[in-house]
């Protein structure tokens, strides 16, 4: 009886000690998906620069107010037509497919800042004359991005990602987009 009045005891203390609670640990899991609109640059020496118009979706999991884990998949949406100059040379993005570690810094209630490091593959095409040539790359990638949260539900991102960084190339992007939680 003794045993169970000072578990008793304990656990109703520790109830009503919000700092000992796992509530307050910041442990959460809290899936999303969210869709993003990108202002990619393929960005080549001694090349002109590429710009093409991309879309993408995401799908993480908030495991810490500070950190969270996503998968990301996209595609252009546009093709850089006439590269270099050359009448029908077009370049387009294929694909986009990546895994990031999102740390985030929260800056009042509902703006808050992160970066991102993960790991991306990316397939680019170029065209000519009926002939097309495609090229797949992959590299670890790194960003900076700010979320303002409309809700507990809904809320809007912009970021900036180096997606591929080669020695003779960058592939960079501006993305603006939404992420929904559950």
């Amino acid at each position: 009886m003794k045993k169970l009045t000072t578990t008793a005891l304990l656990l109703s203390s520790s109830l009503m000690c919000p700092s000992l609670t796992m509530a307050d640990t910041g442990f959460q899991t809290t899936p999303y998906v969210g869709a993003d609109l990108g202002y990619l640059s393929y960005e080549e020496n001694g090349y002109d620069d590429a710009n093409i118009l991309s879309i993408g979706g995401k799908l993480g999991v908030e495991l810490h107010k500070y950190f969270s884990v996503e998968a990301r998949l996209g595609t252009g949406i546009t093709e850089e037509e006439d590269y270099e100059g050359v009448k029908g040379l077009d370049l387009s993005l294929d694909y986009y497919l990546g895994a990031y570690a999102l740390v985030t810094l929260p800056i009042g209630e509902k703006f808050s800042i992160y970066g991102l490091l993960g790991y991306t593959k990316a397939e680019m095409s170029a065209e000519y004359a009926g002939f097309e040539i495609s090229a797949d790359e992959s590299d670890m990638s790194y960003g900076l991005g700010a979320e303002f949260k409309v809700n507990d539900k809904a809320s809007f991102t912009a970021e900036y990602t180096n997606l591929l960084d080669g020695s003779t190339y960058e592939v960079t992007s501006i993305n603006v987009g939404m992420k929904f939680n559950f």
